[in-house]
């Protein structure tokens, strides 16, 4: 979805949510899957002509892929028999993670020239790697590009 308000603003969000299930899987070690559902988010807000003509400024929240819930059969190999055959031992693993990351994002983009772009764009997330802690982190980068 994008929305053009003006000019100078507009906004878009994208998202995914998706549903899997794997089976007669024979020669792997998993052996299969079921219930596997999993999404995705980013909506951007975009602000041109800001403190220049052509400049951008974002901000964005977004969840990276994660799986929401589910599960996975696993085969365990043991040891080998008296005949080297290996005997697997199938366990379920619940793909469900702890946490959900959410990544909060600003980046400002001007032209210091007609060929010369720089950016710089922080971004801070929580639960990184959907796996709950306290901690945010926190992330800087700046870049440029030149056309030539």
């Amino acid at each position: 979805f994008g929305h053009k308000f003006n000019e100078d603003m507009s906004f878009s969000f994208t998202g995914t949510l998706g549903q899997s299930k794997m089976e007669d899987s024979q020669s792997s070690l998993i052996d299969g899957t079921s219930n596997v559902l999993s999404s995705s988010f980013n909506s951007t807000f975009n602000k041109y002509n800001n403190f220049k003509k052509g400049d951008r400024l974002s901000i964005s929240i977004s969840q990276p892929h994660k799986l929401e819930s589910g599960h996975m059969s696993v085969r365990i190999p043991g040891l080998a028999d008296s005949d080297g055959n290996l005997n697997y031992e199938s366990t379920s693993i619940s793909l469900s993670p702890s946490g959900r990351q959410i990544d909060v994002a600003l980046d400002y983009v001007t032209s210091i020239t007609d060929n010369f772009n720089i950016g710089v764009k922080t971004t801070i997330n929580n639960n990184y790697n959907h796996i709950v802690t306290n901690e945010v982190n926190a992330s800087l980068a700046i870049t440029g590009s030149l056309a030539w």
